[in-house]
């Protein structure tokens, strides 16, 4: 250590257990490792002391623990600080290994405030619990609209609203309208409600192009949403395949002409 003649090699748990303890004590600085082996040594030592958090101070001992953790499959991958879940983050989005899974809302509050900053791609995620954490980190947060980029995400976004049923889904592009469409048409898991004018003018037009089926209406709020987009834009005639939904426009229109004249 004094002489700094090369990196520090462990050739037996004993040895490494040792050191561990020794470095506890004195606190001399960072542990660097330099190996697999030495890595893999260490993080068995470590689970089973169960001392404390593991911490990384470099690129190269993250990016080798990251290997040897997907090899042995452990447990979970929990990080501390913001600065070994920017470096796996990089990492995981160099070597493309497989999904990055969160089992906290810490880390996923963490790799989201990283990802803003950096914008080097979408965000995917791969199961129910991260996206359900996720979503109640960006509720709190608000820094923007919710835009999602596969079928899989919305698939798992649409699915964990409907159980939480914290407000309305609000949609800001023309992809994520049409895949949440098309997952609704086929899980039926309820009417599509929009609130605002502009999702609904956006899968109207999504609508017109893909021409998947007729547009039925189960609520007076839609249907009151959509006849204003359709008077503005005149894209054409508006027909109704429904006795509920010619029903419930005709209300509506009633309502209007009231109000207008």
């Amino acid at each position: 250590m004094d002489t700094q003649a090369g990196p520090l090699m462990f050739t037996s748990v004993l040895s490494t257990l040792i050191f561990y303890h020794v470095w506890m004590d004195t606190q001399t600085g960072p542990l660097v490792f330099s190996s697999v082996l030495s890595t893999l040594i260490f993080y068995h030592v470590w689970m089973d002391t169960q001392a404390g958090p593991l911490v990384f101070t470099s690129v190269l001992s993250t990016l080798i623990f990251y290997h040897v953790w997907m090899d042995t499959q452990a447990g979970p991958l929990v990080f501390t600080s913001v600065q070994p879940s920017l470096i796996l983050y990089h990492v995981w989005m160099d070597t493309q290994t497989g999904p990055l899974v969160f089992t906290s809302v810490l880390p996923a509050l963490i790799i989201y405030h990283v990802w803003m900053d950096t914008q080097t791609g979408p965000l995917v995620f791969t199961s129910v619990l991260p996206a359900l954490i996720f979503y109640h980190v960006w509720i709190d947060t608000q820094v923007g609209p919710l835009v999602f980029t596969s079928v899989l995400s919305t698939l798992i976004f649409i699915h964990v609203w409907m159980e939480t049923q914290v407000g309305p889904l609000v949609f800001t592009s023309v992809q994520p309208s049409l895949i949440l469409y098309h997952v609704w048409m086929d899980t039926q898991a309820g009417p599509l409600v929009f609130t605002s004018v502009l999702p609904a003018l956006i899968f109207y037009h999504v609508w017109m192009d893909k021409q998947a089926g007729p547009l039925v209406f189960t609520s007076v709020l839609p249907a009151l949403i959509f006849y204003h987009v359709w008077m503005d834009t005149q894209t054409g005639p508006l027909v109704f395949t429904s006795v509920l939904s010619t029903l419930i426009f005709y209300h509506v229109w009633i309502d209007t002409l009231r109000l207008v004249h």
